[in-house]
């Protein structure tokens, strides 16, 4: 498991650095760099994957779900990549294709995950309680972009990828918080058994 949490944040951090240097470039120099975008999603399911699996079945109900809306949205990645390899589709922004549900699909289980497993995991506190909170505020962060973006874009098209950035670094803290809890820290709780003085008990994280 632990060997699955640190692969986890190394994929989040470098998806997460993908779009920090993608929003970077075009706001220093207004060009794009190629593949930068795309290669954050798949990396950014492999890190809720390996969110999921760090909560080793504490995250009850909305994190199994949050867990199933990750491995959907890692079927819809290859599904993609696979037409994409076969038959090289268009991907149109005036016509709405399979190639584009598929897109879209994407996104919304990346987006429906996070917060999913962004509750189970403030709420079992799996990364340690000054990260568990991560998950949800990107979340959080992703569907207030939605509405900052454009009103960036209104000032300058640049400022468009301030949203982009952000939620770039905040992979990459995400990405070091699972790689950092995969250590298995142990913590110390304190239990109180009917009858007995209270005494410290220590388990691993």
């Amino acid at each position: 498991m632990s060997a699955l949490s640190r692969f986890a944040g190394v994929a989040a951090a470098v998806g997460g650095a993908a779009w920090v240097v993608k929003g970077g470039l075009i706001i220093a120099t207004g060009d794009q760099p190629p593949v930068a975008f795309e290669l954050g999603p798949p990396l950014f399911l492999v890190g809720l994957i390996g969110l999921h699996a760090r909560l080793e079945g504490r995250g009850g109900r909305v994190g199994r779900v949050g867990g199933l809306l990750a491995y959907a949205g890692a079927f819809l990645t290859v599904t993609t990549a696979v037409l994409f390899a076969v038959s090289a589709p268009e991907v149109s922004e005036e016509s709405f294709g399979p190639v584009n549900a598929l897109i879209l699909g994407t996104g919304l289980a990346i987006l429906a995950s996070l917060l999913c497993l962004g509750l189970a995991t403030r709420r079992a506190e799996t990364l340690g309680s000054g990260w568990s909170t991560l998950p949800l505020l990107i979340g959080v962060l992703a569907i207030l972009s939605l509405f900052l973006g454009g009103a960036l874009e209104q000032i300058s098209e640049r400022l468009f990828e301030v949203p982009i950035v952000v939620i770039g670094l905040a992979w990459i803290v995400l990405g070091y918080a699972l790689w950092s809890s995969a250590a298995g820290r142990p913590r110390v709780e304190t239990t109180r058994s009917p009858g007995a003085p209270q005494r410290a008990k220590g388990e691993a994280e």
